[in-house]
C-alpha cells in the first residue's frame, strides 16, 4: 500500500521546467531512493513534498490527504519529517535538548501549563527526556547528551538531526543527501541506522548520490534526468537499465 502518491508533478521557475510531469508512489515501510545527475530535479521534488515550494501543477497525496494546499508548518504534525543536506541543528542547545525539541512538537502542554510548572507538565517533561535519551542511545550519542550540539563532529551532527526528526514520530522521513560529507565509516553507521528506522515501521524517501549505498538499502529506486522520470524499479533492474547507465551510472560508476 502506498503512503505517498505523486501525480503529474510539475514545477516551473521563470520558464525553466525543473520537474516535468513526474509520477511515482512510495510504499509503506519501504526505502525509496531518488537518484539522478545534478539538476535532475531531485531536491525540487523533495521541497514540494515538504512544503518548501508549491508545484506549478500536479498532486501530492500523503496518507490519503492532498498536500499542495497545506501550510508548511502543519506537515510535521501530519507525519512528515525531513533531514537536510546540511544539518540544521540548534547549535547553542545541548544534544539532548535538540532531540527534546522534536518530541515537544507532539506534546499537549500549552504555555500556561509550562509557565506554571504544573505537575502534568513536569511529568510530561520527564517523559520527553526519557524518550530523547532512548533516541540518543539508538544513534550512539548518549555520551554527548550534555555537549553543545554545535561542537559535535559533522557526522554526529548528521545523526543528531536524524534523531531529532524521528522524535517528531514521522510516518514518512525525507533524507536529502544524508551521506554528504561523511567518511566511509560514518556512512556505514548511517546505513545501518537507516535500515533500522525502516524496519521499525517508518517509511523513508531518500535523495542520494552514493549509489553503492542506494542499491544496498533501497526497496525501490526512481531515476530523474532533466526533470523527467526516465526509469523506476528495484535496484537490480535500475543498475542494469541502459538509459539509466547512459544518463547517470555510466558517468559516475559506483562508489
Amino acid at each position: 500500500m502506498a503512503l505517498l502518491d505523486i501525480f503529474n508533478l510539475t514545477k516551473n521557475f521563470d520558464g525553466l521546467v525543473a520537474v516535468d510531469n513526474v509520477n511515482f508512489s512510495v510504499g509503506e515501510r519501504t526505502i525509496t531512493a531518488i537518484i539522478g545527475p545534478n539538476g535532475a530535479g531531485k531536491t525540487t521534488v523533495f521541497n514540494m513534498i515538504s512544503g518548501l515550494g508549491k508545484p506549478t501543477s500536479g498532486s501530492i497525496i500523503f496518507d490519503g490527504l492532498e498536500l499542495t494546499k497545506v501550510k508548511e508548518y502543519k506537515l510535521c504534525g501530519m507525519g512528515i519529517g525531513r533531514v537536510f543536506q546540511i544539518p540544521k541543528i540548534f547549535g547553542e542547545l545541548s544534544v539532548l535538548e535538540n532531540v527534546m525539541v522534536g518530541f515537544h512538537a507532539q506534546t499537549r502542554s500549552d504555555l500556561v501549563k509550562t509557565g506554571l510548572h504544573l505537575p502534568s507538565m513536569v511529568r510530561e517533561e520527564n517523559m520527553i527526556r526519557e524518550w530523547a535519551l532512548k533516541k540518543l542511545e539508538m544513534f550512539n550519542l548518549l555520551e554527548s547528551e550534555e555537549k553543545l550540539a554545535g561542537t559535535l563532529p559533522f557526522g554526529n551532527q548528521r545523526l543528531l538531526e536524524i534523531a531529532r526528526a524521528l522524535a517528531t514520530e514521522p510516518k514518512l522521513l525525507l533524507l536529502d543527501e544524508p551521506t554528504a560529507g561523511l567518511t566511509p565509516a560514518e556512512t556505514e553507521v548511517l546505513k545501518n541506522r537507516i535500515l533500522t528506522i525502516r524496519d521499525s515501521g517508518t517509511t523513508i524517501l531518500i535523495v542520494e548520490h552514493n549509489l553503492s549505498m542506494v542499491f544496498s538499502i533501497s526497496d525501490h529506486v526512481i531515476v530523474l534526468n532533466y526533470g523527467k522520470k526516465i526509469f523506476e524499479g528495484p535496484p537490480t533492474l535500475v543498475r542494469r537499465n541502459p538509459e539509466v547507465i547512459d544518463a547517470y551510472i555510466g558517468r559516475r560508476g559506483l562508489k
